[in-house]
């Protein structure tokens, strides 16, 4: 998942595919800069995605990656003769057992967009279907059980539900990392 803008991306898209593996390359479909970054993450990840690597190795991946598209915006920037344009890299990474999410803005003094995270809120989201994507059965057993939710975290541009003690807006400039 990727909220947010890379400054300058169609000036910098041929350097940075310049910088992926074969692998990755060849998993872009579209023009999106979300694609192109997610490609640099997984580049900088290594060429076994089917093997589980350590947290530690994904938040170097991002580092690396947060690293290659600032150098190659301020690198554009100068080859234009322009100011450095600010990106917002907002970014989600999971294997849907971990998770990894940045909030960044390139420029100190201005505000990434919002990003939050809760661990509680998964039984209070919307419940009208429940079980069944059609709405056709809903089950006596997922009504009873409504409150009841296992361990989970949900990460979203803004909260999900009312109860505003459900959510934390991740600092500006930071991470998240959970197991």
């Amino acid at each position: 998942m990727h909220n947010g803008d890379v400054a300058n991306f169609r000036k910098i898209k041929v350097a940075l595919l310049n910088k992926l593996s074969e692998k990755a390359y060849e998993n872009i479909f579209g023009t999106t800069d979300t694609e192109h970054v997610a490609a640099l993450f997984f580049t900088h990840l290594g060429n076994d995605w089917d093997i589980e690597l350590p947290m530690e190795n994904w938040k170097q991946a991002m580092m690396k990656t947060f690293q290659d598209i600032l150098s190659l915006v301020e690198e554009s920037a100068k080859d234009m003769n322009e100011a450095v344009s600010c990106s917002f890299l907002n970014f989600a990474v999971t294997d849907s057992c971990r998770l990894l999410a940045t909030r960044f803005s390139s420029v100190e003094d201005v505000a990434p967009p919002s990003l939050y995270y809760s661990t509680t809120a998964g039984p209070t989201l919307n419940r009208k279907f429940p079980d069944d994507p059609d709405g056709k059965a809903i089950h006596k057993m997922i009504v009873r059980f409504i409150h009841v939710h296992g361990r989970h975290a949900i990460v979203a541009s803004e909260p999900n539900t009312y109860k505003e003690e459900e959510w934390h807006l991740i600092p500006a400039n930071s991470k998240i990392m959970m197991k």
